[in-house]
């Protein structure tokens, strides 16, 4: 057996005495390998004293951490700032600015007069450039119903416009005026515009209210049928809002009401198509399935 030697008593060579639990652990782990000496005796490795009296600071790299995160976002935030701020100087250049514009779909206002309203022609920003200002300013043409807005990049934009469809003709006073689909005035028309006349209650002479715009009237106007509508003279409506149809033959339609319109126009198709009338006649299809025809004809079969 070889004998252990005691570990030598001087104050480097002191040894601490373990902790326990985990710590136990850690001054074992901590000790450096365990082998014979020359001679066969074997020595346990000693750890180095800890200077109890020494305070460190384990918050302090935290700390510094978090102010170089904290500085890098304050970077990041004024690099963005200076970014975007010569950004918006850049598109505000001149080579950004509105220069060329094409008008599309307008028949009624010539492209510089859209052009000028649309306040294109001051050369704004591309980036400034707003369909729906744009869609407001045309509002004050009576033709116009819908705008649609495309900018191209760098400096090009095209406003398509959508007009609206004349369906007939009214009197103003001794003045011709073009009814819209919805029936809207959309201004002056030549007297002799082959269209339907609309005829309002006591007629339109000298009145300066707009009664058509969304009126009886100009509905049955708006969805007259190809197969007759040019024979169509004139669109009466009354003060009920029952509407008739005024023929070149001359003949009368009464229609009523708008309810069944589709069903109403198939009745006076068929009624020119396969009846015999005389100048003068009405022919009443409010109801569709029953017909009634009074008038020079009706008499005379009588």
């Amino acid at each position: 057996m070889v004998s252990r030697k005691p570990v030598a008593s001087s104050e480097q060579g002191r040894v601490a005495p373990a902790r326990q639990g985990r710590g136990r652990d850690r001054s074992r782990s901590s000790r450096g390998p365990v082998g014979p000496r020359e001679g066969g005796d074997e020595v346990t490795a000693t750890r180095e004293p800890v200077d109890r009296g020494k305070v460190v600071d384990i918050a302090r790299p935290r700390r510094r951490r978090r102010w170089r995160r904290v500085g890098w976002v304050s970077l990041t935030a004024v690099l963005a700032g200076l970014l975007a701020q010569g950004g918006n100087v850049l598109l505000h250049s001149s080579y950004f600015r509105v220069s060329s514009v094409q008008v599309l779909g307008a028949t009624h206002e010539s492209a510089a007069q859209v052009i000028a309203a649309s306040g294109l022609n001051s050369h704004p920003a591309m980036m400034d450039v707003s369909s729906s200002a744009i869609a407001n300013r045309l509002r004050q043409f009576t033709w116009i119903d819908h705008v649609s807005v495309v900018t191209h990049w760098p400096h090009r934009v095209v406003i398509t416009v959508v007009e609206s469809h004349a369906v007939a003709v009214t009197f103003i006073g001794p003045h011709l005026d073009f009814v819209g689909d919805l029936g809207q005035n959309l201004g002056p028309a030549p007297l002799g515009e082959n269209l339907p006349t609309l005829v309002g209650p006591g007629g339109l002479n000298g009145e300066r209210a707009w009664i058509f715009r969304g009126s009886p009237a100009a509905l049955v106007a708006a969805q007259l049928p190809p197969a007759f509508a040019s024979q169509v003279r004139e669109i009466h409506q009354s003060t009920s809002g029952a509407v008739s149809l005024v023929m070149t033959t001359p003949l009368t339609f009464v229609l009523g009401s708008t309810t069944d319109l589709n069903a109403k126009f198939v009745a006076v198709a068929s009624a020119i198509a396969h009846a015999t009338f005389a100048p003068g006649d009405v022919v009443d299809v409010s109801t569709p399935s029953e017909i009634a025809v009074s008038g020079p004809s009706s008499s005379s079969s009588g």
